[in-house]
């Protein structure tokens, strides 16, 4: 009997619960990137805001979960880079947060994972945090994150490191390109 107690305290030091063996309790799932050189785990941040700093006084309205998307090399725990993202869901009373899974499924990556662009954050038209988020995962880029504005749709790898594709912004209409290097668009063509 006393090696039972003393087999679920070690477990207990361990972090290791019945219910999910090998996991601390309240550790968030991660995903696997396609390439599998990194982790995504969409995390509690620390810090709580009611809202999105960036976003009109009238968006508290709507509904929404913020997470701290966290990129960890595969099966680490220092991470590679960090960023917050606002999952926008609507403003119906019974509107849910979308599944993780899925906030993870609308990620996209470079050839080579130097960097991933996240899902879109929908918030409503006229405010200026709609859109994506360019996230560096090469330690060696001058930059962080980066908003990234092209139309997913139109995207065309240049080379591992570079994206072009439309841009269509109120009254802009563009083809322009994101170098992953610098974090940084260039013009290719601009309509008058």
């Amino acid at each position: 009997m006393e090696s039972i107690h003393v087999l679920f305290i070690a477990l207990a030091a361990l972090g290791i619960s019945a219910a999910g063996i090998g996991r601390a309790d309240g550790e968030p799932s991660r995903f696997r990137s396609p390439q599998g050189r990194f982790d995504v785990a969409f995390e509690t941040p620390t810090l709580s805001l009611s809202m999105d700093p960036e976003a009109p006084a009238d968006a508290g309205r709507l509904r929404f979960a913020r997470y701290r998307v966290t990129f960890y090399p595969a099966g680490r725990t220092a991470d590679v880079a960090a960023t917050d993202f606002f999952d926008v869901y609507g403003q119906a009373a019974g509107a849910r947060p979308t599944p993780l899974e899925d906030l993870f499924k609308q990620i996209l990556w470079s050839p080579q994972e130097d960097f991933a662009i996240l899902g879109p954050e929908k918030w409503p038209a006229g405010q200026g945090t709609s859109g994506r988020k360019a996230v560096s995962l090469n330690p060696s880029t001058p930059w962080q994150t980066a908003p990234f504005a092209l139309n997913d749709s139109s995207l065309v790898w240049v080379d591992a490191l570079k994206v072009a594709g439309n841009l269509q912004q109120h009254c802009r209409w563009a083809v322009l390109e994101f170098d992953g290097a610098s974090g940084k668009f260039s013009p290719i063509a601009e309509a008058a």
